[in-house]
């Protein structure tokens, strides 16, 4: 499990990828967006699993990306706005 992002494997090869920020809505902001790139990216090499299911925790999916992280972005230099992109 990471930080941000639950996730559960069943027998049936159903991973199911839970955003964990609902304090913040679940809103994406740049651990969250690395957190999921990796685990995309694990489960495309993983022949077990056969479905993969987003949700969210608490009453909203997704807010979109996070107010204070999109302003942090906004004041970083154009090589850091790249990187977070």
């Amino acid at each position: 499990m990471t930080k941000h992002i639950k996730c559960d494997l069943d027998q049936r090869g159903v991973l199911t990828v839970m955003l964990n920020r609902p304090e913040k809505r679940n809103a994406f902001d740049e651990a969250m967006a690395s957190e999921l790139t990796a685990i995309y990216s694990n489960a495309t090499d993983d022949e077990s699993i056969r479905l993969i299911v987003l949700s969210g925790q608490g009453s909203i999916f997704c807010s979109g990306g996070d107010i204070a992280w999109m302003l942090s972005c906004g004041q970083s230099d154009e090589q850091r706005r790249k990187q977070q992109a």
